[in-house]
């Protein structure tokens, strides 16, 4: 649909389908715009600026965040008195993961991402203690099933991901990289490539060479993979704070059926729990972000990962909403010799943070390090 089809399918339902109807505001919904052709969003601006159409609510819903820029700049002024018209659906958050599967978890205090070492989250994380068994077996779930509705029904009648709901997520996936000319092989070996490179620096070269394309071409596929909400990029952070994109960034998928894809089309081996946890709780201060701050998901502005000489940690980046510091998180899944594990936050150049651990539980006070579970964090975060 574009330019006079557009139109005329316009034209047909205000004077077909809706004529019998008293006259007056109307809301009209048009789903998957951006799989339209064209610049689709010249179409619906000249609607709204010469039809009937400027005194309804109209709300497009896509399943891709590309070529949102030219659609805000053409509907400048055209978007009502409405604070945050934009909208990201997010997989669900573990918060919301645990009630939907019946998990016995108490309420809590939400927390910010830059309390998470305050008096007020310590006295959270005691309070969850006598809930860690059940915490962490539903992270356990929620790393395996991730946090789409479908995969998350599927688990509570059958305590799998079946067959239709990862093959609908591959079609999309595919759809859409098909139709910008990249073979379903292709995109294949460009999953299973950020897969193997989860957690760790992406060279684009390096990745390049493997799946066989060129730099530009794997930056426009791995492009379109963010703006599909399929991807996600955490660069490096600079001294301040900021993004510093001379260095190289991270990659992480956005839902653990999403990073299962290579798994379950091509029978790759299961991608390990530790590098799931680590995303996921990235996941968790994305989504947070989104929840404090309408939009920050499509930037690469707020989460990052601080790195230096001797020590590096997962997550360092600042608040959209308030540009303060994130409490420092690195993710590692471990239920014990969990000071070793901490040398990375205390050796990098913030040198403090909290270890995002399996079941470890340690917030004692003034140490530049507490250990606190990943379950824990995300509940937190997930109950603003």
């Amino acid at each position: 649909m574009a330019g006079e089809p557009a139109r005329e399918l316009y034209e047909y339902v205000v004077r077909v389908l809706t004529s019998s109807i008293r006259q007056g505001p109307r809301y009209r919904f048009i789903d998957e715009i951006t799989t339209c052709r064209g610049e689709w969003w010249t179409v619906i601006e000249n609607l709204r600026d010469h039809t009937g159409l400027r005194d309804d609510c109209v709300v497009l819903t896509g399943s891709s965040n590309g070529n949102l820029g030219q659609a805000m700049k053409a509907f400048a002024g055209r978007r009502g008195p409405v604070p945050d018209p934009d909208r990201a659906l997010l997989p669900m958050s573990f918060g919301s993961f645990c009630r939907s599967v019946g998990a016995s978890v108490p309420s809590v205090t939400a927390l910010r991402a830059d309390e998470l070492m305050s008096r007020r989250a310590r006295d959270v994380w005691l309070g969850l203690a006598p809930h860690t068994d059940d915490l962490s077996a539903a992270w356990q779930a929620y790393l395996e099933v991730g946090g789409y509705p479908s995969a998350v029904a599927d688990w509570r009648r059958s305590n799998t991901v079946e067959i239709h709901t990862w093959r609908a997520l591959w079609d999309v996936a595919r759809g859409d990289a098909i139709t910008s000319g990249i073979g379903e092989s292709v995109l294949g070996a460009i999953l299973q490539g950020v897969a193997d490179r989860l957690t760790s620096l992406v060279s684009l070269d390096g990745l390049a060479g493997e799946v066989g394309m060129g730099r530009d071409a794997l930056q426009a596929r791995l492009g379109a993979l963010i703006a599909g909400f399929l991807v996600w990029p955490c660069p490096r952070a600079d001294a301040t704070g900021h993004v510093d994109r001379r260095k190289q960034r991270k990659l992480y998928f956005l839902d653990p059926l999403v990073a299962r894809l290579p798994e379950f089309v091509y029978g790759r081996p299961h991608i390990e729990i530790t590098k799931l946890n680590e995303q996921q709780v990235g996941v968790a201060l994305l989504q947070w972000c989104e929840t404090v701050r309408r939009g920050s998901v499509r930037s690469d502005e707020w989460i990052a990962h601080d790195r230096g000489s001797s020590g590096e940690i997962d997550f360092a980046g600042r608040c959209p909403d308030t540009l303060s510091r994130m409490t420092p998180i690195d993710g590692k899944y471990v239920s014990d010799s969990w000071r070793r594990q901490a040398l990375g936050i205390r050796n990098s150049p913030l040198g403090r943070g909290i270890l995002a651990t399996r079941d470890v539980l340690d917030v004692t006070q003034d140490s530049p390090v507490w250990a606190v579970p990943a379950s824990f964090i995300a509940y937190a975060l997930s109950e603003s």
